[in-house]
């Protein structure tokens, strides 16, 4: 019994002492068209930097995590992360010129920034709603 507790646990350390970019698949760096690296990294970062707004996920998340507290966070949290940001029309004005694989990261790279601000403003506003929750539910004793 001890030696199959012993084993799980060896296992699981193991598979948590993995670096997580080690687990991860490597993102191509061109792709068939041939276009260098330096240019689509390029088109990467100029789709960061198009990202700009995260689109009224903090006051969403202030409401929700007021009403349900942490578990309404985890939620929005959870919901911000695997949204799929849409490149807007104007942007994709901006590209349409580029070839293909360009347009690929340069897309890419906005919706990563969008996301990863999403994630960002629905935790920082779930976490001030569920301070409030906090207060609301330990004043009334």
């Amino acid at each position: 019994m001890f030696k199959k507790w012993y084993r799980a646990v060896l296992a699981m350390a193991v598979i948590l002492a993995a670096p997580l970019s080690a687990q991860q698949q490597p993102t191509p760096v061109a792709l068939s068209t041939g276009t260098p690296a330096a240019e689509l990294a390029k088109a990467r970062l100029d789709g960061e930097v198009a990202a700009t707004n995260a689109g009224g996920w903090f006051g969403r998340s202030v409401v929700i995590g007021a009403l349900t507290g942490l578990v309404g966070t985890t939620i929005t949290y959870a919901v911000a992360a695997t949204s799929t940001p849409q490149l807007p029309t104007e942007k994709k004005l901006v590209i349409a010129d580029k070839p293909q694989d360009v347009q690929v990261m340069y897309e890419k790279g906005y919706a990563d920034k969008v996301r990863s601000k999403r994630k960002s403003t629905a935790l920082g506003g779930g976490l001030l709603g569920t301070a409030a929750f906090l207060v609301i539910v330990f004043s009334g004793n």
